[in-house]
């Protein structure tokens, strides 16, 4: 059955998207407002939920062959921000996803502590040197505090070296509606906070590379949902965007997997 969530089909005007994409450089992350229909998402939640299973270490996850595991890609208003915020160049790149994680947590549970998972030092000097990966965060609540959950960054720390978590610098946190998605650079310092309210923490993580700055690795496979959407692919700009960075041998695998079981 087709998942319930549903996109906001019209595009951000150039001149708004333009100040979006000011606002990412500038502070290393920014809201995307409107990407999914309002009144969709808590169904879709619950969709998510319900197929949501522990592995073997007891941890909560949901099966790389579902199809909510990528279906939130599918929105128009993801891939033009996405562009703009890995290159300078009129000639727009083409954008490929090379992770899709989802951090799945019970109210409560242990968050990580404060880390960054590109360039640790930070970027030197005062020109802007533009992000080789780009990711995606989606929480399908609204964020209003800290015990919602939200995730804590120090804004333009990806990059002034001076500013770290541990010197008093300021902070700020994800406060993005459920219908929103944040765009931001791992180059931040950052770390997740546990969800005191009721419920789960879900956090979806999709990163994303120019093809041109990125090559498939062999023993990345790819999610079974993710060849799906590849072979539904309609031209070459889905072809790149869902299969680009994968190996070949990684998406054979994934699409024996798929005819086998007629997933």
């Amino acid at each position: 059955m087709k998942p319930s969530l549903k996109f906001v089909e019209k595009p951000y005007p150039s001149s708004y998207l333009g100040n979006l994409l000011a606002q990412f450089r500038a502070k290393g992350f920014v809201v995307l407002p409107n990407v999914f229909e309002r009144e969709s998402v808590d169904d879709f939640r619950q969709e998510v939920e319900a197929a949501v299973v522990k592995n073997q270490g007891g941890r909560l996850e949901l099966p790389d062959d579902r199809p909510e595991l990528v279906y939130p890609l599918r929105a128009p208003r993801i891939r033009a921000p996405l562009s703009g915020a890995l290159s300078p160049s009129q000639m727009a790149p083409k954008v490929s996803v090379f992770e899709t994680a989802w951090l799945i947590s019970q109210s409560g549970e242990m968050a990580g502590g404060w880390h960054k998972d590109r360039q640790h030092e930070g970027m030197p000097g005062s020109e802007y040197h533009y992000p080789l990966g780009v990711h995606l965060g989606i929480y399908y609540r609204d964020m209003g505090d800290i015990e919602d959950g939200p995730t804590a960054v120090v804004p333009r720390s990806h990059q002034d070296q001076s500013l770290n978590p541990y010197n008093g610098s300021a902070q700020e946190l994800f406060l993005a509606n459920k219908e929103d998605v944040v765009m931001w650079d791992q180059r931040l310092w950052h770390r997740a906070n546990s969800r005191q309210k009721e419920g789960w923490r879900i956090f979806t993580i999709y990163g994303f590379y120019a093809v041109q700055a990125f090559q498939g690795y062999p023993m990345h496979q790819m999610p079974r949902a993710l060849a799906r959407a590849w072979i539904e692919s309609k031209g070459t700009a889905d072809e790149v965007f869902y299969g680009g960075t994968f190996s070949l041998d990684s998406v054979r695998r994934s699409l024996k997997e798929v005819r086998k079981t007629g997933a």
